[in-house]
């Protein structure tokens, strides 16, 4: 596990099967805090919404980003992936307790490698932005993190979050 470049190579696999899951964890967490504090901000003019919500490799889909401004309107033909995107939304929400729960109470995604696109590098990306504006500066945060398939479960396995495209916190397992 590459934490902030720090290695942690020479453990046992039980010890770094142990820090991935605190690291995992500790991500999580640490996107809670940082919307808390982007919301703190924001409240004297409205609650911060993401701006959009970005999707790779998960279930059906290649790529897809939906900007989530006013009304947001999903619409397409059958099999164009719109269950697979609200999916995409309901797994981050249900999975906010810190572990990447497949099903859950709001959605039933079954086995780890049904969630990753076949034919794909393995990597799943879920991935949100938060517009940041005061007045006279304007902030575009990115959360971004990549999942991948570990035997039954899927797993955190990189970690991001970008101000201005610029990187402020990232952590690999």
């Amino acid at each position: 596990m590459t934490l902030s470049g720090v290695s942690s190579k020479g453990k046992s696999s039980v010890m770094i099967r142990t820090t991935v899951r605190r690291c995992a964890s500790f991500c999580l967490s640490v996107q809670k805090d940082v919307l808390s504090m982007v919301q703190t901000f924001r409240n004297r003019s409205g609650i911060p919404l993401p701006s959009e919500w970005f999707v790779e490799n998960f279930k059906s889909l290649g790529r897809a980003s939906l900007p989530l401004r006013g009304l947001t309107v999903l619409t397409g033909v059958n099999s164009a992936g719109k269950s697979s995107l609200i999916q995409s939304l309901l797994l981050s929400a249900q999975s906010l307790g810190g572990e990447i729960t497949l099903n859950g109470p709001l959605a039933r995604l079954g086995e780890a490698n049904d969630v990753i696109r076949s034919g794909s590098d393995g990597i799943t990306v879920l991935s949100y932005s938060i517009d940041e504006a005061d007045g006279k500066e304007s902030h575009l945060w990115e959360f971004r993190i990549e999942l991948t398939a570990d035997k039954s479960s899927l797993r955190v396995s990189r970690f991001l979050i970008l101000k201005d495209s610029l990187p402020v916190l990232s952590a690999t397992t």
